[in-house]
């Protein structure tokens, strides 16, 4: 073997370098020449370092290409191998040396992929993703987290725009007025989430635009599917607040109304922006401007129940159409009020008012009755009447007590009514 030792080997020609079986040497510059040039960097050939082809290098280990950094400044991974793996970047982390390594603490970075951007006049932060440690570590456990930064407008500061916790929790956190958006091109796709004990939880029919809460297949734009023995939509609202559902349509969202005031706890159903039936909290039910009395008939006044009233009406003593009586005592003296039908009840015992022929009156109704017409109710009596009844006459505040005379009726005279108990149920229209 020949041997050549030297100190110093120089250029014979300025600025044309040395060349060594093909390598050249420069000034600095190591020049392999060629895309068969590589720089070698164990024995037996087979890790290196090469450019094949322009503007391309390429890193050999064990004879494998295993990177590649392209001349646009891309990075390219290989990874030769029968098994399922592709290439991986391991970046590795602790708290000592890597001869004496140590164990690391919650919020460690174990490594991260930064980028910069210039902003014309320095090279700022842009997206990184953060690797670290999430939670206490110990033997055999090790929670860690990953963390998706990006640079807000405005700011040359980066903030965790969503992070992946060791749990499979995924915390997205945007800024003030941010949209988060699923299926942006608005094709055909289905989102389901699932929970616990049901697979499709939430379930987001993307070809026919429908939800579906407990199914896959939604009939309507909005279905709940729940095979509990007691399914319940719940809506819960503060204690002195109402909560309800809205209805109504682009012109107007809240036309219709299903409502709940907690403070009152009574039940409201609106149409056409208006309070029409309340449900109170002892279960009484009123409506606006009535019931209607079979399907489809709220139009037609004649099927409609639009009043209901009970009360007491007074049998004064006193002058009734200018007549003096003395009424001793009332019992039962009650009436109801259904719709245009009022129906009173009353005993009345007269005292020894004068006992003339004028006839005997008894008021003042609670209603005034409709005009026109007449009604008449049997009297139960202490006193020997044949045929005695009671008469309203429409349009009268009224009552007069009535006799049979030989096939015609009359009044009964306060002469009769003296000191004599009248009892009566009559029923006439307003």
């Amino acid at each position: 073997m020949s041997e050549i030792r030297v100190d110093t080997i120089s250029e014979k020609t300025s600025g044309s370098g040395v060349t060594i079986d093909g390598v050249l040497i420069k000034d600095t510059t190591i020049d392999v020449n060629g895309t068969a040039g590589a720089l070698i960097l164990d024995t037996d050939a087979d890790t290196k370092i090469q450019a094949s082809t322009d503007d391309n290098i390429e890193f050999f280990t064990a004879g494998k290409k295993q990177f590649n950094l392209t001349s646009f400044g891309s990075v390219q991974a290989f990874r030769d191998s029968a098994t399922t793996f592709g290439p991986s970047f391991n970046g590795q982390h602790q708290r000592g040396t890597i001869a004496s390594p140590t164990i690391v603490s919650s919020g460690d970075r174990i490594a991260e992929y930064k980028s910069s951007v210039y902003d014309g006049t320095a090279y700022l932060d842009g997206p990184r993703i953060s690797f670290r440690v999430d939670g206490t570590p110990g033997d055999d456990d090790m929670p860690t987290r990953m963390e998706f930064q990006v640079g807000a407008n405005g700011t040359a500061s980066l903030y965790a725009a969503m992070t992946l916790h060791n749990d499979g929790s995924l915390i997205m956190n945007p800024i003030a007025g941010a949209i988060t958006v699923f299926n942006e091109n608005s094709v055909d796709s289905d989102f389901r989430v699932e929970s616990n004990g049901n697979a499709n939880m939430l379930f987001v029919d993307g070809g026919n635009d429908r939800v579906g809460v407990g199914t896959n297949a939604p009939a309507r734009t909005v279905q709940i599917v729940d095979s509990s023995a007691t399914p319940y939509l719940s809506i819960v609202g503060p204690n002195d607040a109402a909560a309800g559902i809205m209805l109504g349509d682009t012109d107007d969202e809240t036309v219709g109304r299903i409502t709940y005031d907690n403070s009152v706890n009574n039940l409201q159903l609106w149409t056409n922006d208006a309070e029409q039936v309340r449900i109170h909290s002892n279960g009484v039910l009123s409506a606006s401007d009535g019931i209607a009395l079979g399907v489809g008939t709220a139009n037609t006044a004649s099927n409609v129940l639009d009043d209901y009233e009970e009360g007491t009406w007074t049998v004064p003593n006193g002058a009734v159409n200018g007549i003096t009586y003395a009424v001793a005592s009332v019992a039962g003296n009650t009436y109801t009020k259904i719709g245009r039908q009022v129906t009173i009840n009353a005993q009345v015992t007269f005292g020894g008012h004068t006992a003339d022929g004028n006839a005997t009156y008894l008021g003042t109704l609670p209603f005034t009755p409709l005009s026109g017409g007449v009604f008449v109710g049997k009297v139960q009596s202490t006193a020997d009447i044949t045929g005695c009844c009671v008469e309203i006459n429409g349009g009268e505040s009224f009552i007069r007590l009535m006799k049979d005379s030989g096939g015609t009726y009359d009044y009964v005279s306060r002469a009769e009514s003296a000191n004599q108990t009248f009892a009566f149920t009559i029923s006439y229209l307003v």
